[in-house]
């Protein structure tokens, strides 16, 4: 196999596998992120950052949200949000909520592309994720509390190993379960919604790669 660094910095985001692969673990069944932003009065603009650490054993960072009366209450997730007037492009987006979720340093990683975004119906958020890498996981993390009950690191291989991928129920806690919706299940880590389809286009785009 390739080294990774020469797989990550190729002309990895030329072409991407977009929308198709955010169906494969799409809650919403077979109706593409497109597709349901068309139905959209209004939406929020907002970015996420697939933070890529230690190059030679590459490992993403994720967050598992805290607990708030909120659509994602609990979830996993990549560091990010709503971009605020403030901010002078979705990509300063990306790196503002990651130093203020986790402590990583506005400056820090090299931004190696941008993924498809995805629609959020039930936040009305519009989400673009941004990829970037970064030398070692050795970093002084200072995660938001009011934000981020943990963070954490899933391998890459472990996500490019198909068994990874399962399907679960998902208690929303208001009454309403979610039957047989797919995920990525890491050491009993339940990865869904938009955090997984994000993180299936990037598997498919990696494996296209190898």
């Amino acid at each position: 196999m390739r080294p990774w660094d020469d797989i990550l910095t190729s002309d990895l985001f030329k072409v991407l596998p977009g929308e198709e692969a955010h169906l494969e673990l799409s809650p919403l069944g077979r109706q593409k992120s497109s597709e349901a932003l068309k139905g959209a009065t209004s939406y929020r603009n907002s970015a996420v950052a697939v933070h890529i650490l230690a190059s030679n054993e590459p490992q993403i960072l994720l967050t598992q949200r805290s607990s708030y009366q909120g659509a994602h209450s609990g979830q996993i997730s990549f560091p990010g949000g709503k971009m605020e007037p403030s901010d002078p492009n979705p990509i300063f987006t990306a790196r503002r909520e990651s130093f203020e979720e986790t402590g990583l340093p506005l400056e820090s990683g090299l931004e190696l592309g941008e993924l498809t975004e995805v629609y959020i119906p039930v936040s009305k958020f519009l989400v673009k994720p941004f990829v970037f890498l970064h030398p070692t996981v050795d970093w002084n993390w200072k995660k938001d509390d009011r934000e981020v009950d943990e963070i954490f690191f899933l391998p890459l291989e472990k996500l490019l190993d198909d068994n990874l991928r399962q399907s679960t129920h998902i208690d929303l806690g208001n009454g309403m379960l979610l039957k047989n919706i797919p995920c990525f299940n890491y050491e009993n880590k339940i990865i869904w919604g938009a955090t997984a389809i994000v993180l299936n286009e990037f598997k498919q785009l990696i494996k296209n790669a190898l």
